[in-house]
């Protein structure tokens, strides 16, 4: 392979990992986001 080939494999996966981490960082604020404010898509209601 050559060294322009090497590097730019390099950057596609150094994209595709950032990008990974910053779609799971998102995830887990939006999780958070919703179960302290209660917007619960599974919330479950009293019954009385």
């Amino acid at each position: 392979m050559c060294p322009a080939c090497i590097s730019s494999t390099a950057v596609m996966v150094a994209a595709a990992t950032s990008t990974g981490g910053i779609l799971v960082v998102c995830i887990g604020k939006f999780k958070n986001l919703f179960r302290t404010s209660g917007l619960s898509l599974f919330q479950k209601t009293k019954e009385k």
